[in-house]
């Protein structure tokens, strides 16, 4: 096992005993990224709108690959919305002027 050409999040997941083709992987850093950066909360700021739509927009490209939330009902249930926001958020809104600045840290977090 060769840790070194692996990303952090993939060097991590490895040490800790688990597979990267195991469908829970994306589960449990969907939950930790909500967790996190407390997505779950209603809140109606710019920056908080750009990070869940990120979010989202995330959940989105990767749905697939999700075993537990795989669907906009389950991943609403999970952000603590209802899923016709999911969908909202996914065809609908637009990024705000600021987007990429509020969302860095977020994108960093999920994509490494």
């Amino acid at each position: 096992m060769n840790l070194e050409d692996k990303t952090p999040w993939e060097a991590w997941i490895l040490l800790s005993g688990n597979n990267l083709n195991n469908h829970y992987t994306l589960d449990k850093i969907a939950e930790l990224a909500v967790s996190s950066y407390d997505l779950a909360t209603k809140d109606r700021s710019e920056e908080y709108m750009d990070r869940k739509h990120c979010f989202i927009m995330w959940w989105d490209q990767n749905k697939g690959k999700f075993k537990k939330y795989n669907t906009t009902t389950k991943l609403a249930t999970l952000l603590g919305m209802k899923h016709c926001s999911v969908v909202h958020h996914k065809l609908h809104r637009k990024q705000s002027f600021r987007f990429e600045q509020n969302t860095r840290c977020l994108r960093d977090f999920l994509i490494s």
